[in-house]
């Protein structure tokens, strides 16, 4: 799975931000610790690559523009806009039922990829084996991505303190207000259609064509629609091979909920 899906899956998730927010927790928290050990592991492969990185530049083995690094970058910029929304709810949604099951995780899961982004916005700052024109190219993506990040989080501002995910605070308040206005709602209801749009025609737009971590994105975004109550991700689209995750997962908690049941009579 392309980085660029998990924009779009951010955008869904937003989009239904107060269902997952107000929807009691289901009885396991499986899929939010599978969404965890997923995002470990990614990181983990980041840091490898940018540790292969600086002893190929320090051996001079890598050339200075052999761009290995680009993809890697572009991933950690583009799977940062999920990460930011998918913590901001979990966050959001401990605080609504008074406790602290899933932010926790969700929060762990965001720290770390802080720490890969600032190793990628070291490199883009440096240049080091990237070349001159993928260093503008990606500084224009993490642009892109941290103005979508603000306006998805704009959609659930009400729901928690998500100001600590927001990277311009400001800009935020500015797209929470445009939607509260009296074409908020119709905005609100644009804003999935308009996603494919911007998917195609930005975000997509001069970004490698295959992500570092493919697999471990489809794991992330199995989990996060695993975690969503019923019906807030359709099984069609991009979306739809994950929907069999998300039953296996209901039915896997039914079927230990009825064990349960079965021993205590």
């Amino acid at each position: 799975m392309h980085a660029c899906d998990l924009v779009h899956l951010a955008a869904l998730v937003a989009n239904e931000g107060q269902t997952f927010v107000t929807t009691p927790l289901r009885r396991s928290t499986t899929s939010f610790h599978e969404y965890w050990a997923a995002s470990r592991q990614r990181i983990d492969s980041w840091t490898l690559a940018f540790f292969r990185h600086e002893k190929g530049i320090a051996a001079q083995d890598t050339p200075p523009e052999a761009d290995v690094l680009r993809p890697v970058i572009e991933e950690i910029l583009l799977s940062e806009v999920l990460t930011r929304v998918f913590a901001a709810l979990c966050v959001a949604h401990d605080e609504c039922h008074q406790g602290s099951l899933v932010g926790p995780v969700a929060r762990s899961a965001f720290i770390g990829h802080q720490e890969s982004r600032n190793r990628a916005l070291t490199a883009i700052l440096n240049g080091r084996g990237l070349a001159p024109r993928s260093v503008r190219r990606m500084n224009v993506l993490r642009q892109k991505c941290e103005r979508w990040t603000d306006l998805l989080l704009a959609h659930i501002h009400t729901l928690g303190d998500v100001e600590a995910y927001a990277f311009d605070v400001d800009r935020m308040e500015d797209f929470a207000q445009d939607l509260a206005e009296p074409s908020g709602e119709a905005a609100r209801l644009l804003t999935r259609s308009l996603t494919d749009v911007a998917l195609q025609h930005s975000l997509r737009r001069g970004v490698t064509p295959e992500s570092p971590s493919a697999k471990l994105n489809h794991q992330i975004a199995a989990s996060v629609v695993a975690c969503l109550p019923w019906g807030q991700i359709g099984s069609a689209g991009v979306f739809g091979p994950l929907w069999q995750v998300r039953m296996e997962h209901t039915t896997n908690e039914t079927q230990e909920l009825v064990d349960e049941l079965l021993a205590m009579d």
